[in-house]
């Protein structure tokens, strides 16, 4: 049977059918990954993110209606210095801004709004951007559990519990920690851009930096909708990948090797994993400056898909709050289970639009500068 019709399994065996008891993996052609059902919701986080853009620009165009259209038009110059396609120096960046007002007599408000702007969409997008990158993480991490041998004895295997700490024993924590250190990263995204759009810049007279620089997860976001249940609110989930993820970057490593384990039963490998150290409260056991205890078996194996599972919901939650936040009429719509939130294309240009069954399809703002 070829590779992607298996199923990757959370114990790391790999398997030809599917598993009752255990989480899994399969190989999806769209994503071209290996995947669950969290990774059907990416499409969701990607049209919130594109609906909050268009909100949050259609609240900065009631400032100045031209601005929108401006920058779309602009973009070559509005995205230097945020994205590699743009090859302009600081230099020739401030140049073709001063041109745009002396030569072209572009108003200084209209150039600064459409910079805020673009500021603002490569703000929304990095949470888009960033849960891609944890879902291709943990469709690498468990590739590499399942199929990584983990240098294999090739004689009789007499203990119950093997241990590898060699090169690809490396590479599996090497990807479980950058999946801790960016999912945490999401806390950071979403709390600044929530902050940005209940805060946003109100006078373009000059360009200035973002009002949510400096903002980070720990800042209180309140919400019209309130934050129940979103990644504004300080769960016990949180605690605990700040606390992982402190320990990856500040202190080291989160064991004294890169170990996995592998479990064998009459010579028959049962298991492969990964340990993760003792936690309450989302805080680590602590005695003095020990705080790597691994009494309880918490398996990073088992705990990443459970992680991801909750970090989704709470993320789509955080999203749509956002969303109510800078409008509450759409909360009619985010609470349906039918509501469709799409792309459009009309005499070509692009629209997004809202389509729910009980209501008339809703047009927003043209949304050609955001594909």
């Amino acid at each position: 049977m070829n590779l992607n019709e298996k199923f990757l399994c959370s114990d790391g065996i790999i398997r030809e059918t599917k598993p009752v008891f255990l989480k899994y993996l399969r190989y999806n052609k769209k994503f071209q990954m290996w995947s669950n059902d969290e990774y059907e919701k990416f499409q969701d986080v990607t049209d919130l993110c594109i609906f909050i853009a268009n909100a949050f620009f259609n609240k900065i165009g009631e400032q100045d209606p031209y601005v929108i259209e401006f920058q779309s038009k602009n973009l070559h110059i509005f995205d230097c210095g945020l994205t590699s396609e743009s090859n302009l120096t600081k230099e020739k960046f401030s140049e073709s801004l001063d041109k745009l007002h002396n030569e072209y007599g572009v108003p200084r408000e209209t150039i600064n709004g459409s910079l805020y702007l673009s500021d603002a969409r490569f703000l929304i997008f990095q949470i888009k951007n960033c849960y891609f990158e944890v879902l291709s993480l943990v469709s690498e991490f468990y590739y590499s559990l399942n199929t990584e041998s983990f240098c294999d004895s090739d004689g009789e295997i007499k203990s119950s519990f093997t241990i590898n700490t060699g090169y690809q024993s490396n590479k599996l924590h090497s990807i479980s920690n950058m999946f801790f250190i960016r999912i945490f990263s999401l806390f950071d995204y979403i709390h600044k851009v929530a902050f940005e759009v209940t805060n946003p810049v109100k006078h373009f007279k000059s360009y200035k930096r973002m009002n949510s620089s400096g903002v980070t997860n720990s800042r209180k976001i309140y919400l019209k909708s309130g934050i129940n249940g979103t990644l504004f609110e300080e769960s016990e989930t949180k605690i605990y990948l700040r606390t992982i993820r402190d320990q990856i970057i500040h202190d080291g490593f989160l064991d004294e090797y890169c170990q996995v384990y592998k479990k064998w039963s009459h010579g028959k490998l049962m298991e492969k994993f990964i340990l993760l150290p003792d936690t309450e409260n989302g805080q680590f056991h602590k005695c003095k400056s020990r705080h790597l205890f691994y009494g309880r078996d918490n398996k990073t194996n088992i705990i990443i898909l459970d992680i991801m599972k909750e970090i989704t919901g709470r993320l789509i939650k955080s999203l749509k709050a956002i969303i109510i936040d800078l409008d509450p009429i759409f909360d009619v719509f985010l609470d349906k289970k039918n509501i469709q939130f799409k792309c459009v294309v009309e005499d070509e240009k692009f629209y997004y639009q809202i389509e729910q069954k009980l209501f008339i399809p809703k047009k927003l703002l043209p949304a050609k500068f955001l594909m």
